[in-house]
């Protein structure tokens, strides 16, 4: 995700050294029981009350009336078709906090750097969080390591994305900095976090808001990767989260693997299957042999033009578009009730095993065009010509090896996985 729309370094407003939270390890309020930095305290949470009266109290709160004219728009939990909870900027509404583990890292909230409040209420679903996608803020590979350069960091996203792009808030979750340091944006995505129970609609990859945290990653790598203070708080973090909504490291993708972007950068991207695999053995936790990429209405990007390709083998007339658009939700339903899967619409694990098929030397035409596309996307540097060929089977055993596969001159049903951005237990 970018900050900004071109590549000038940004903008830097002088913030007076303040101590480092990390000086100390975090400390955990009695009367708050969320954590505390040195610099400022988290809101104290509204005494506890149930789900259904809390549901019912934010809904009479707001009205819909008055909800729709600030932009809370009559959503429901994609889990549990409740309507969510709305918060007005500035309050707080978590009934199910409890005490914190002793291994939480330290987080800054939004107090801390000083945000703007959000310009409109937040939807918050009372649901959790199911994945973590890793974006890179595409700014400069700084040096400056300090946490006056994170707090400044923090409010230039926070004002791009309110004065620029129009959102209410910041539109990621949290911020992991070069010099190590994690950072709330979005209001209230701390709380929630620490509930384990909640989800803030964020806004940082269509059609994932409700159910994905986004973390952006201060720098550009395209070449580079983030510094070792940077990626170990990074791996903490992940692990954190994982344990507090209760899923594991096959949970965790890039941004590009949903969305038609460059994000997260092709060297950062080529680091995912390592953090994954430092994050589960952390964990103490294996991941599934497979986990397929699972896109539906509203998400773009290479997996869906290749979905499209492999739906056109069947049906022959879907364009190119890199788009899930309503035709291509018409074909893949199609296809699923013609091999009796769920009609919903979603490239679920079943859908995608029937819709792939093994490739070799001897396969050429489309389906051998989207793999090479997918390949010189990720930075192997194939040649996009339909044929299987020499330099596409090197791609290819670049891409197996970085997975943890055999490297063999054919895509079978693992390598696909891969490919398509799924993950490699």
């Amino acid at each position: 995700m970018r900050v900004r729309p071109t590549t000038e370094p940004m903008p830097r407003t002088p913030v007076p050294r303040r101590a480092s939270a990390r000086q100390q390890p975090p400390r955990i309020s009695p009367t708050r029981r969320y954590l505390i930095t040195d610099t400022a305290p988290l809101p104290r949470p509204r005494e506890k009350t149930s789900r259904r009266h809390l549901l019912k109290a934010s809904i009479i709160a707001i009205g819909m009336g008055a909800a729709t004219a600030l932009g809370a728009l009559e959503v429901r939990s994609l889990i549990t078709h409740e309507p969510v909870i709305t918060i007005f900027p500035g309050t707080s509404l978590f009934p199910d906090a409890h005490t914190l583990p002793n291994d939480t890292p330290a987080i800054h909230n939004t107090s801390a750097w000083k945000a703007r409040p959000p310009s409109g209420p937040l939807p918050i679903l009372p649901q959790k969080s199911t994945k973590i996608l890793i974006h890179q803020t595409q700014t400069s590979n700084t040096g400056d390591t300090s946490l006056g350069h994170a707090y400044s960091l923090a409010r230039t996203i926070q004002n791009f994305h309110m004065d620029a792009n129009g959102w209410p808030d910041t539109g990621q979750h949290f911020t992991v900095t070069r010099g190590g340091y994690i950072l709330e944006g979005r209001h209230n995505s701390v709380q929630a976090l620490m509930s384990g129970s909640y989800h803030v609609v964020g806004a940082h990859c269509p059609e994932l808001n409700s159910e994905a945290i986004g973390i952006e990653n201060e720098g550009t790598y395209f070449s580079d990767l983030p510094p070792e203070a940077h990626w170990n708080a990074l791996i903490s973090f992940c692990i954190f989260i994982c344990k507090q909504y209760g899923f594991g490291a096959e949970g965790i993708f890039g941004h590009w693997d949903f969305s038609n972007t460059d994000c997260p950068g092709t060297r950062f991207y080529s680091q995912l299957p390592r953090l994954r695999k430092e994050v589960a053995q952390r964990l103490g936790q294996s991941m599934p042999p497979l986990t397929w990429p699972d896109h539906r209405p509203g998400t773009s990007g290479e997996t869906v033009r290749t979905l499209r390709t492999l739906l056109n083998l069947h049906y022959r007339n879907l364009g190119v578009s890199d788009d899930f658009n309503d035709e291509t939700e018409d074909a893949l339903k199609r296809f699923q009730t013609e091999h009796r899967l769920p009609a919903n619409a979603y490239t679920t694990a079943k859908t995608w095993e029937a819709l792939v098929m093994p490739l070799n030397k001897k396969s050429t035409g489309d389906v051998v065009r989207a793999v090479q596309s997918h390949l010189r996307m990720k930075g192997f540097g194939a040649d996009v010509n339909g044929r299987f060929d020499g330099k596409t089977i090197s791609a290819l055993q670049k891409l197996q090896q970085l997975h943890g596969l055999p490297a063999t001159e054919e895509v079978d049903l693992k390598t696909w996985c891969a490919l398509l951005g799924g993950v490699i237990g």
